[in-house]
C-alpha cells in the first residue's frame, strides 16, 4: 500500500487485479479498510465487490461476499455482478453467481445493456467468444437463455457490440449461431460502421474482406465509416478506408464532409492526416469547407488546433 493511500483506495485497486496470489492482501486490506472498504467506490461508481466481478476474479468476489459485501450493488452506469461478470469473460464466476442466485440473465444497465451485449463487447476476444456462447446455450443455474434479439438503447444488438469492441472472433461466432450480417441500430449504423467508430483496423478490414461491405455503405443520416471515423478520431482506420475505396468526396446528408466531420470531432490530427492524403494544405481544405458549415471551423480554429 502505497503511503498516502488508504486502506479502501487499496483495497478497490487490489481487486482490480483479483488474481489468485492476491487473496491475502486483500483479506488484510479489508480487515484494515473494515465496512467502509466494501462501501468505497470508484470513479465509475463501482465498490471493490464490482471492481473484482469486473476483473474475473471468483475467488476475491467470494471473499468479499463472505464479507457482507452488496451483492446487489450497480455501478453509476446501473452495472451490477452479472453484466461485469460477462464482460470479464469469466465463464466460471458467471456460472458461480448463477449458481448461488445472485444474479440472473434478464437484468440490465441504464443503457439497456444485457449480459449478452455486454459480453460480446468485451476487452478479451477469445474469451469474450467463449462467454457469448455460454450465455447462449443457456448456463446452468439460469432461468432463460440470452437471445440474439437482445438491443441496447441505441438499437445495437451482440454483433454491432462485438464489431465496436473489435472482436471478430466475436462476430464469427455470433455469425454462426444465425445473427444477420445486414443488422443496423435505430438510425440504421451497420457493422462496419460500429468497427469505425470503434478503431479496430483488423475489425473494419474484416467487415470489407471477409464481409464484403462496400466502404461508402451509409447509414440513415448518410453518413460513411469514413466520416465516423474521422469523427472518433480513428487515423488508421481513416487511412485505410481511403486506401481502400473511400473517398474525401463523400458527404452525408447534411453536406458534411471528411475533413468537416474531423473538425466536428475536435481531431487536429485526422486533419492533418487528410491534408497530407489529399495533397492540400489545411488552410485549403477549411477554405472549400467554410461555406458549408462555418461555425464549426472558426470554432476548431478558436481552439488552435488547425496549427498544423
Amino acid at each position: 500500500m502505497d503511503i498516502d493511500e488508504s486502506p479502501s483506495q487499496a483495497l478497490l485497486r487490489a481487486c482490480a487485479c483479483a488474481e489468485p496470489n492476491d487473496e491475502d492482501s486483500i483479506k488484510v486490506l479489508l480487515c484494515q479498510a473494515g465496512a467502509d472498504g466494501l462501501r468505497a467506490v470508484d470513479a465509475e461508481g463501482r465498490s471493490p465487490l464490482l471492481i473484482a466481478c469486473s476483473s474475473g476474479g471468483l475467488s476475491a468476489v467470494q471473499m468479499l461476499l463472505e464479507a457482507r459485501a452488496d451483492s446487489e450493488s450497480v455501478d453509476l452506469g446501473g452495472r451490477g455482478l452479472c453484466l461485469l461478470a460477462a464482460e470479464s469473460g469469466s465463464r466460471e464466476l458467471l456460472a458461480w453467481l448463477l449458481g448461488q442466485g445472485l444474479v440472473n440473465l434478464t437484468e440490465c444497465a441504464e443503457d439497456g445493456s444485457t449480459a449478452l451485449l455486454c459480453a460480446a463487447g468485451g476487452q478479451h476476444a477469445e474469451q469474450s467468444a467463449q462467454m457469448v456462447a455460454f450465455l447462449l446455450d443457456g448456463p446452468p443455474g439460469a432461468q432463460t437463455a440470452s437471445s440474439l434479439e437482445e438491443r441496447d438503447a441505441r438499437g445495437a444488438d451482440a454483433l454491432l457490440c462485438a464489431a465496436e469492441a473489435g472482436a471478430p472472433a466475436v462476430v464469427k461466432e455470433l455469425l454462426r449461431r444465425g445473427a444477420s450480417v445486414a443488422t443496423v441500430d435505430a438510425h440504421g449504423c451497420g457493422l462496419l460502421h460500429f468497427a469505425a467508430a470503434g478503431g479496430s483496423l483488423a475489425m473494419v478490414e474484416f467487415c470489407v474482406k471477409d464481409l464484403k461491405f462496400a466502404c461508402d455503405v451509409r447509414d440513415g443520416d448518410g453518413d460513411t465509416p469514413l466520416l465516423i471515423a474521422a469523427y472518433e478520431g480513428n487515423c488508421e482506420v481513416v487511412e485505410w478506408l481511403l486506401r481502400n475505396g473511400s473517398s474525401l468526396e463523400e458527404r452525408n446528408a447534411d453536406g458534411m464532409s471528411a475533413a468537416m466531420s474531423a473538425a466536428a470531432g475536435e481531431q487536429s490530427e485526422v486533419l492533418a492526416l487528410l491534408s497530407r492524403l489529399s495533397g492540400e494544405s489545411a488552410e485549403s481544405l477549411w477554405v472549400k469547407e467554410l461555406d458549408r458549415h462555418p461555425e464549426l471551423v472558426l470554432n476548431f480554429l478558436e481552439k488552435g488546433a488547425a496549427e498544423m
